[in-house]
């Protein structure tokens, strides 16, 4: 049998202010992106530290916004369709992050020497 828990409203997070509409989180897409096209612009460069420093700036400014996005698609609840159904919103963030992911990929092939992992391992 499963046990059912109450949790104070007061305690709950309201998503319904991260997106007031549709238009706010199309926007948010259209800027990640963007923004990852421009990731495509450190490629070969990834040995340099500057670059290299530059490229993860970026890398994690998007994976914040991402974050944001899976955050809202799977906690938003299904009755509010401001923003959108949310399997559709489901399906926009797996769709973007599969991109990202997939672009990100120059960054580790790069740095595959033992030397420079070591290296850069602080940032």
């Amino acid at each position: 049998m499963k046990k059912i828990i109450t949790v104070e409203v007061e305690k709950l997070w309201d998503v319904k202010e991260i997106f007031k509409n549709k238009a706010e989180w199309d926007s948010l897409i259209g800027e990640i992106a963007e923004k990852m096209q421009n990731l495509l612009s450190f490629k070969g460069k990834m040995h340099n530290l500057e670059q290299f420093e530059k490229c993860e700036t970026l890398r994690k400014e998007l994976l914040g916004k991402l974050h944001m996005l899976l955050f809202y698609s799977h906690t938003k609840p299904p009755e509010d369709l401001r923003v959108g159904d949310t399997e559709i919103l489901k399906e926009q963030f797996l769709e973007l992050f599969s991109s990202f992911s997939y672009i990100c990929d120059f960054v580790y092939e790069e740095l595959e020497q033992e030397e420079d992992i070591e290296r850069f391992s602080r940032f």
